[in-house]
């Protein structure tokens, strides 16, 4: 309703996506998102040496393979999907505060080059050297 004030559509839940207004408010949510700077590197000189751009943050191959071949008469929905949460959590940003950034443990463990996934640090995989046998 804040998007198109003047809505007859009423839902308890969802989002009506018939708008236009709604549509290019999602879509643009997503561009800022992929091309916001999340770090720049300058030399002494202040010219940029280096910038991380939000794409960055996507690690879904299929989505960004969705967003380059992107256009307005294909089903996409991965791309609205990500729309979606990326809106959500704009709403959410002001009620709980935004998270993120070097102080964010998230944000660390994504960036700490460590090879291993903690969560997985029993497992012993399935190319280790030692043979097994396929039927005991």
């Amino acid at each position: 309703m804040e998007i198109v004030p003047n809505t007859t559509v009423k839902r308890e839940y969802g989002i009506h996506r018939s708008s236009q207004k709604i549509i290019d408010y999602l879509h643009n949510c997503l561009k800022k998102y992929l091309e916001g700077t999340i770090y720049k590197e300058t030399n002494d000189a202040g010219e940029t040496v280096r910038e991380v751009l939000g794409v960055s943050k996507i690690f879904d191959p299929v989505l960004l393979e969705e967003v380059i071949q992107y256009n307005d008469s294909g089903n996409f929905d991965r791309i609205i999907a990500a729309e979606l949460a990326i809106a959500q959590a704009l709403k959410m940003d002001p009620i709980f505060g935004k998270i993120g950034g070097s102080s964010d443990d998230r944000v660390k463990a994504m960036h700490s080059g460590s090879p291993k996934n903690p969560l997985f640090s029993t497992s012993r995989g399935i190319f280790n050297n030692r043979k097994r046998k396929l039927f005991t």
